[in-house]
């Protein structure tokens, strides 16, 4: 499910330890990313990882959506970053739970 709240989102993050954890720290930005995805998923939410490059560099971060605001996250530092929002809240349970 997505996000309630973007307290939720925050507290979660608090939480979880990858942006702290020593066996996480020689890691990539993208594992890192792909890490903090998983743990989203053990825990129900979705926390999507992203990558993006150019001729220079790979990009990584993770979004959440918390009801019609997209929302990214480095999961190396869980600093939050508001993106574009939707023209209506997203359904928490993107499909139905039966």
């Amino acid at each position: 499910m997505h996000f309630n709240s973007l307290e939720e989102l925050e507290t979660w993050l608090e939480n979880d330890d990858t942006d702290t954890n020593d066996t996480y720290s020689s890691l990539s930005a993208q594992a890192k990313a792909y890490i903090l995805q998983v743990k989203a998923l053990r825990d129900g939410y979705i926390l999507s990882a992203c990558i993006d490059w150019d001729s220079n560099y790979i990009y990584s971060w993770n979004v959440a959506i918390v009801g019609d605001t997209v929302y990214s996250i480095n999961a190396a530092t869980d600093v939050i970053s508001e993106g574009p929002s939707f023209y209506n809240d997203l359904p928490l349970h993107p499909l139905p739970l039966s």
